[in-house]
């Protein structure tokens, strides 16, 4: 086809087309959306979608004027976006994400309409390469912070107001250091180190969150009851047992808050 005009007729019915064969919700024509949720009707939702976000501009206000400008110029809205989010946690509608490439957790704090970063400057407080994170009761914030080469490791701990206030263990503490939890109360942190083929540190580190002392360790490379292979992360439920995710054996393995295997 060679003739413009008969091209765009041919793809315009084309596309009425597909539009009519095309599945149309029942919702509705003027009706307020329905909302996202999990699990879908007939079950009762437990979770219901809110938001997305994917940059700074997703949570700062918007400039005046500036939702007006791009109905009529048809440009996005721009932002400091995410490089590549690894985790996340959240403590008072402030979501803390962290950024493996960008070298810092990035604190999207929802109510306030603001953002900002954690560990970007120079010194004590510098991360790295910030993995799995969690956040206490108070809104103490702890980092695994690691070398790209997964060399110096240490689990770093920052205060409320975002500013470094310890760093806990070090590099003869772990092997291949993933992921940490840290109990409400803000007293235990349990640090998972992920191990390797030439390791045997595949287990769960327990550390005292203020002291940094080395409290117990939990488990042992092995496939056996209360054993791990390449553990990947660690929950407490609300009844204080820990949940451990053990990767290589295919299981999730269940401790109380002692360290006993259930």
């Amino acid at each position: 086809m060679n003739n413009p005009l008969l091209v765009a007729a041919v793809a315009a019915g084309l596309a009425l087309l597909q539009a009519a064969c095309m599945q149309v919700p029942t919702q509705k024509a003027g009706g307020p959306p329905r909302p996202i949720v999990f699990p879908a009707p007939p079950d009762e939702p437990r979770f219901i979608y809110e938001r997305t976000i994917r940059s700074s501009a997703d949570v700062l206000p918007e400039e005046p004027g500036s939702g007006l400008r791009r109905l009529v110029t048809g440009e996005q809205s721009t932002g400091e976006g995410l490089s590549k989010p690894y985790a996340v946690a959240v403590h008072r509608g402030r979501i803390f994400v962290s950024d493996t490439v960008a070298r810092s957790v990035r604190v999207f704090d929802v109510p306030q309409s603001k953002q900002s970063k954690i560990g970007e400057e120079e010194g004590n407080g510098q991360l790295i390469k910030p993995v799995g994170l969690d956040v206490d009761a108070a809104g103490n914030l702890f980092i695994p912070n690691v070398t790209p080469d997964n060399g110096a490791k240490a689990i770093m701990v920052y205060g409320p107001d975002e500013r470094f206030v310890r760093r806990i263990g070090s590099d003869k503490w772990f092997s291949r250091l993933s992921s940490v939890t840290v109990d409400p109360s803000g007293s235990r942190v349990y640090a998972v180190d992920l191990g390797g083929v030439s390791s045997e540190q595949h287990q769960v580190r327990v550390f005292d969150a203020v002291s940094g002392a080395h409290i117990m360790d939990i488990g042992k490379r092995g496939s056996g009851p209360g054993e791990f292979n390449l553990p990947r992360d660690v929950a407490i439920g609300k009844d204080g047992r820990l949940y451990v995710v053990d990767g290589g054996n295919f299981r999730v393995v269940v401790f109380d808050k002692g360290g006993r295997y259930l």
